[in-house]
């Protein structure tokens, strides 16, 4: 939410609205949720825990850090949710950790932790994604069949056999000389290596 937008946001306010704010520090800091308690003369806005924000929905925290105030949105609930959820996992984890002697658990509860810390690790690996499709011609004219990136800036673009024969040759001559063959001197040396393409 940009400053106009949270301005135009602060003057709909009213005495009991449920807002929250973020403060700065470690690990993210605090999160707060709490009403509106009353509103100033100023346009400002007082919780019902005692900050006061401007009519910007911004103050001051500690001097040195601003602090903005924010809807208590379906979004920001089920982000504080998950996070107080994630919270109670990792204190649970603690505490199987070190306070449990797991060798004294039965077998089928052992294997359904052991389950559960499968179906945890399939969870966070990355999806594969498929291959972008290749577009059906080459520069040439020719059908695209390889994908050729470019070593120095990282374009891509869609190839035939040949010309990506050509591209490459073109990086080697950049890597021995410090300037590229062109493709006409790639030509020439390709063909004095028994190159067989369409070029011939």
């Amino acid at each position: 939410m940009n400053t106009p937008e949270r301005k135009a946001w602060v003057k709909t306010l009213k005495p009991g609205d449920e807002v929250c704010y973020q403060t700065p520090g470690i690990n993210g800091g605090h999160f707060v949720v709490t009403l509106v308690k009353n509103r100033t003369p100023q346009g400002g806005v007082r919780t019902l825990d005692g900050v006061l924000f401007n009519s910007e929905g911004r103050t001051s925290y500690y001097s040195s850090h601003y602090v903005h105030l924010e809807p208590y949105s379906e979004d920001r609930k089920a982000q504080v949710l998950r996070k107080q959820l994630a919270n109670r996992a990792r204190s649970s984890l603690w505490v199987l950790a070190n306070n449990v002697n797991l060798s004294k658990l039965p077998d089928a509860l052992l294997q359904e932790f052991i389950n559960l810390e499968d179906k945890i690790k399939e969870s966070m690996r990355e999806p594969v994604k498929d291959p972008e499709p290749l577009e059906k011609l080459c520069s040439c004219g020719r059908e695209a069949t390889r994908v050729y990136t470019d070593p120095q800036f990282g374009g891509k673009s869609d190839v035939c056999d040949d010309c990506y024969d050509i591209e490459e040759c073109q990086d080697q001559g950049s890597a021995v000389t410090g300037e590229s063959y062109s493709a006409e001197e790639c030509l020439e040396i390709l063909k004095g290596r028994g190159w067989k393409s369409h070029y011939n």
